[in-house]
């Protein structure tokens, strides 16, 4: 299309014509200014993303899924490829869409309570379907980046694995903790 028009236009015209398509987003907003109309914020749609994945690793004893930073580590798979964008994507939306069933402005406004609830319908819905799937890659995508984090081990009181250092105390039986 582009080119078309390129072709039917001189070079000045033609890169007049692009720059005025720069400029359309500012005029619109200054005419919805001087008119008093209010101005749309543009909300990123992947807003929710980071309370989501709180909500599925909590902080307690052991930090949570954004203090490792496991929610930017996804983000950043799926920015460098489109990989799962439109799940993530999707699902996003969807976690918005039922925040506003619920009463609320979006899935960043639900209290705690109301958060797990939008994610226990994720996890329920029909296998298959976009919520479920957003719900199925994001909850193996989280919890493989978090225990992979050797942060997330101490309140565990797990040391790591075994190899390469091996079994030092091979000799020894097994010393084991009582549960809290």
């Amino acid at each position: 299309m582009i080119v078309f028009c390129a072709m039917a236009l001189d070079r000045r015209s033609f890169i007049g014509w692009l720059l005025s398509l720069t400029f359309v987003g500012r005029v619109r907003d200054l005419y919805a200014a001087v008119i008093g109309m209010p101005r749309v914020p543009v909300v990123d749609p992947l807003r929710a993303f980071a309370p989501y994945m709180d909500t599925l690793i909590p902080a307690d004893d052991s930090p949570s899924a954004t203090d490792l930073g496991v929610d930017q580590e996804i983000l950043s798979r799926i920015r460098n490829s489109d990989y799962r964008k439109g799940t993530i994507m999707q699902g996003c939306r969807w976690l918005d869409a039922a925040a506003r069933k619920l009463g609320a402005t979006d899935f960043v406004a639900l209290d705690l309570a109301g958060r797990e609830a939008v994610v226990t319908k994720a996890a329920q819905a029909t296998r298959g379907t976009p919520p479920h799937e957003f719900f199925r890659y994001t909850r193996y995508e989280a919890f493989q980046r978090y225990y992979a984090n050797p942060e997330s081990w101490i309140p565990l009181n797990y040391r790591g694995p075994p190899q390469p250092l091996g079994f030092s105390d091979y000799t020894q039986p097994p010393a084991f903790k009582a549960l809290r």
